[in-house]
């Protein structure tokens, strides 16, 4: 997950909050190590949120978008 934070310019703390409260799940846990396997759309997806905490969307704001990889895709 250090890989994805750096990509995405954010803090684990902060991917491992969006995963809790269910705003940008990882693909894959490893249920051993609990290590988290972002897909390209997932990171596609915190660079998302990141844009509209940027325009000054709060996070609630950002979950009522419903932001999915069916979404974004189509």
């Amino acid at each position: 997950m250090g890989h994805v934070s750096r990509i995405c310019g954010i803090s684990i703390q902060t991917l491992r909050y969006y995963d809790n409260v269910g705003l940008v799940c990882p693909r894959r846990t490893d249920p051993l190590t609990h290590y988290r396997y972002y897909s390209n759309m997932d990171i596609l997806l915190v660079k998302i949120v990141q844009d509209l905490k940027s325009l000054r969307f709060s996070l609630e704001e950002i979950e009522r978008l419903q932001l999915t990889h069916t979404s974004i895709e189509n």
